[in-house]
């Protein structure tokens, strides 16, 4: 059975390769909560405003974000905007919300 869900929001892991010394990344994950919207609106912003546009408008949550001594950094609009100045960072979430609308599980 299929069930129609006008406002849908979920929760789903990114993982973030950061950068590192010796030309390696170091993996990290949080989770991400996002708002489904539909592929007009999808269209509409990426035309307008690209990445940082679809993430002001689909990223409404998080968990497991800390700051560098390990405590919560709970979501705000400007968190979220100054954390998607970090291109790995901005580009793992905006790829993790086109999976997980385009129906492919969670890889953990």
């Amino acid at each position: 059975m299929f069930v129609i869900q006008d406002d849908l929001t979920f929760t789903w892991p990114v993982d973030v390769n950061v950068p590192a010394d010796g030309g390696k990344a170091v993996k990290q994950t949080l989770k991400a909560r996002f708002e489904a919207i539909d592929q007009d609106e999808l269209n509409r912003l990426i035309a307008e405003g690209g990445d940082e546009a679809v993430l002001a408008r689909v990223w409404v949550g998080w968990e497991d974000v800390v700051d560098a001594e390990r405590e919560p950094v709970p979501f705000s609009a400007e968190m979220r905007q100054a954390l998607c100045k970090r291109p790995y960072l901005r580009a793992a979430v905006v790829a993790t919300y086109l999976e997980a609308i385009s129906g492919r599980r969670a890889k953990n």
